[in-house]
């Protein structure tokens, strides 16, 4: 049975970046505006934890898998992810 709130579409970049918004909220508990050109390592402070939640949380939106591949872990920017993101829900 599929989840009803699962995007079924590859993301906008906007719908994307709110997304990803959301899911900061969630790991960090704080609201933060996020850029495309941020640095996901540094530029967002994500302990390895919140990175992995914030992750989960995509993960679910778009019902793909981020934390298990390799291609994650070459990811630097948000614009980085957001394309990772994009080819793995058209890949579906």
């Amino acid at each position: 049975m599929s989840n009803p709130q699962v995007e079924s579409r590859a993301p906008g970049a906007g719908e994307f970046l709110t997304v990803l918004e959301d899911a900061y909220l969630q790991a960090k508990r704080m609201r933060r505006s996020i850029r495309m050109d941020d640095s996901l390592a540094h530029g967002l402070g994500l302990d390895s934890l919140a990175a992995i939640e914030m992750l989960l949380v995509v993960e679910q939106h778009y019902g793909i898998e981020l934390v298990d591949t390799d291609e994650v872990t070459r990811t630097e920017t948000v614009a980085d992810l957001y394309r990772l993101v994009t080819r793995l829900v058209a890949a579906r």
